[in-house]
């Protein structure tokens, strides 16, 4: 499946445009590192939104929100990210994210179905319209 890292002068429009796409849909987090291996924060949990934070007290910090109720909502804030990625299948459809940190740890969000971003603009657009009353 091919990984595509994302230039830190485009995290920020990337975690909006990416919030947008997959708000809602139901997700797996996890965090692999070297001391305490691969670790399952959240699954099949509904994505919230990612955020950078490129200018905070920890400059190159990610946030990733799963989760609707308080109950159930997980916020991951990763700090020191060297790499930003996000996966896509072979036939194009997006598959989640990695955020690796200068430590090595990998935060890996996956989604438990893919779909083709183009298809979700349109389920957006049609969305839109019939709110307006289309």
């Amino acid at each position: 499946m091919p990984t595509y890292v994302i230039p830190r002068s485009e995290w920020q429009a990337f975690c909006d445009m990416f919030s947008r796409q997959h708000e809602g849909w139901l997700t797996t987090l996890e965090v692999l590192s070297m001391d305490l291996g691969g670790q399952q924060e959240a699954t099949d949990l509904p994505f919230q939104s990612i955020n950078a934070d490129l200018k905070g007290s920890d400059p190159d910090a990610i946030e990733i929100r799963v989760g609707t109720s308080p109950q159930s909502q997980v916020t991951r804030i990763i700090n020191g990210v060297a790499r930003f990625s996000y996966e896509r299948s072979e036939t194009g459809e997006h598959e989640g994210l990695e955020v690796l940190t200068t430590t090595g740890e990998r935060t890996v969000l996956r989604f438990r179905t893919a779909q083709f971003p183009e298809a979700l603009d349109r389920i957006a657009d049609e969305d839109k319209t019939k709110g307006a009353g289309g």
